[in-house]
């Protein structure tokens, strides 16, 4: 009986780990608000956590730039932003930033 309860503590305690465990609710609306709060960001469309060990996070966003922002601006808003989710959370260690192209689309050939 101890057995089967200590194969059942343990396989509930490394689930999140076999499965992928995102970051707490709590965080990602923390990761949120610093991201909206930078003038150079439009929106935040998508974000995803993932540890990769106790201390260790991936974070992957796909943000939304404003229009009209040169290739340096949107540089400068990056390292803004991944500075300040470094600040507040330590355990982000790897941080991915993903947005739409800025570039209007080209039309599709006729047919």
């Amino acid at each position: 009986m101890l057995l089967a309860v200590v194969a059942a503590l343990l396989g509930y305690e490394t689930k999140g780990l076999l499965i992928g465990e995102g970051a707490d609710r709590e965080t990602l609306d923390d990761i949120r608000r610093l991201v909206q709060a930078d003038p150079a960001v439009e929106g935040v469309k998508r974000i995803l956590t993932m540890y990769f060990g106790p201390d260790t996070v991936l974070l992957a966003m796909d943000l939304r730039f404003r229009k009209n922002l040169s290739g340096r601006e949107i540089e400068e808003s990056v390292k803004r932003i991944e500075s300040k989710i470094r600040l507040r959370h330590g355990k982000i260690k790897h941080t991915f930033i993903e947005s739409d192209s800025l570039m209007p689309q080209a039309e599709p050939p006729l047919s």
